[in-house]
């Protein structure tokens, strides 16, 4: 002590390297133990966006059969497996594939904007919960490509979904509500969740209005071989049609 004050030489008021590295190590498993968190959270977020856009569309499809005799939309030629799409008088370039996938890809071209609010703007491909424009396949600016893949047992007689594959095309027709067996457990719409180019999990629509998060199976015993573009997935190629259960 020197003139009654203390003395502070030698003292630091700054950090040590040892005290630094503390810090940092404790940031790092910080944030280690958060991200993981935040990113669970924000593929929640995504999931539950998407069963809510996914329960607007079984809306817009239900008011849609409502006022088609309760017809599925159905944007193709009865028994014509090549069919181009059919919407709003004009026959289109199908997307490539055949007519199941015509059938899961190209429905909501009769369903919007008629039923479902759909804002596209023309020959651009804008993000969106439902939608995207291919100006690339020729069509038209208005034309609708939707990412809630319809069941293709809307496109079939139930009866084609049972028994053998056949190359039989007697009963590719429009179906109709009446002909589901158990709304609370057949799929109809599918639709797979990104977050920012990141998969995030499933989501499936009811044929009774409803949507959950949901797994689809790839070829198990729960799907149907067929030709024609039917995509092996649980919902989509459902055995016994319309008349199936792909909830147990």
């Amino acid at each position: 002590m020197n003139g009654g004050h203390f003395s502070r030489r030698g003292s630091s008021a700054g950090f040590t390297v040892t005290e630094l590295l503390v810090v940092i190590a404790v940031v790092a498993i910080w944030a280690a133990v958060s991200f993981p968190v935040i990113s669970r959270v924000r593929d929640r977020v995504a999931v539950a966006t998407r069963l809510s856009t996914q329960r607007q569309m079984l809306g817009a499809i239900q008011m849609y059969t409502s006022d088609q005799r309760q017809q599925f939309p159905y944007p193709v030629r009865p028994g014509d497996p090549w069919s181009p799409v059919m919407v709003r008088g004009l026959a289109l370039p199908s997307s490539g594939s055949m007519y199941f996938s015509t059938v899961a890809f190209d429905w909501i071209n009769l369903v919007a904007p008629d039923y479902a609010e759909v804002r596209v703007e023309p020959w651009t491909a804008p993000e969106a919960e439902f939608r995207r424009v291919n100006p690339e396949l020729g069509r038209p600016p208005w034309y609708i490509f939707a990412e809630f893949m319809l069941s293709g047992t809307t496109g079939a007689a139930p009866r084609y979904f049972e028994g053998p594959w056949t190359e039989a095309t007697d009963d590719l027709r429009p179906t109709r509500v009446t002909e589901v067996a158990s709304p609370s457990q057949k799929i109809l719409l599918v639709s797979s969740v990104y977050r920012a180019d990141r998969y995030a999990g499933w989501t499936v629509g009811l044929a009774d209005g409803s949507a959950r998060e949901r797994e689809p199976g790839i070829n198990t015993e729960r799907t149907v071989s067929r030709p024609f573009g039917l995509i092996p997935v649980e919902g989509i190629a459902t055995p016994g049609g319309l008349r199936g259960r792909d909830i147990p």
